[in-house]
């Protein structure tokens, strides 16, 4: 016979109140966390992907140039972005590296919701 421990409800200890108070909080601090994480990335694709931001700013400046050299900068950005995915698949994303990045994105999330309550723009 299988024992199901939710068919009888009434065996199960009960949790006090503070119990229930402490689980709340921590389910409001891991919300903070994730709020700062979304924050952050979508911060840093705001500023990198909108109009005047980080990308078009440097690709102005490359065709101004010349397009030619546009061009050979695009082919040599796809070849770095394979080489580094390529690279950055080998690597263990468990443990000290793969923490790196979520804390990069938390700083990030910081920096951008402080950005946000002081000058009111990201």
């Amino acid at each position: 016979m299988m024992l199901d421990p939710l068919s009888d409800l009434t065996t199960r200890p009960g949790r006090s109140l503070l119990q229930i108070l402490q689980e709340g909080v921590q389910t409001l601090f891991h919300l903070l966390l994730f709020s700062l994480l979304v924050l952050g990335f979508g911060g840093l694709l705001y500023k990198a992907l909108r109009s005047e931001g980080w990308v078009e700013s440097v690709l102005a400046r490359i065709w101004d140039q010349h397009p030619t050299a546009a061009i050979v900068t695009l082919l040599a950005t796809l070849a770095g972005a394979t080489w580094g995915t390529r690279l950055f698949g080998r690597l263990p994303l468990y443990g000290k590296r793969g923490d790196m990045l979520v804390y990069c994105c938390l700083a990030l999330g910081l920096f951008f919701a402080f950005k946000l309550v002081v000058t009111g723009s990201v």
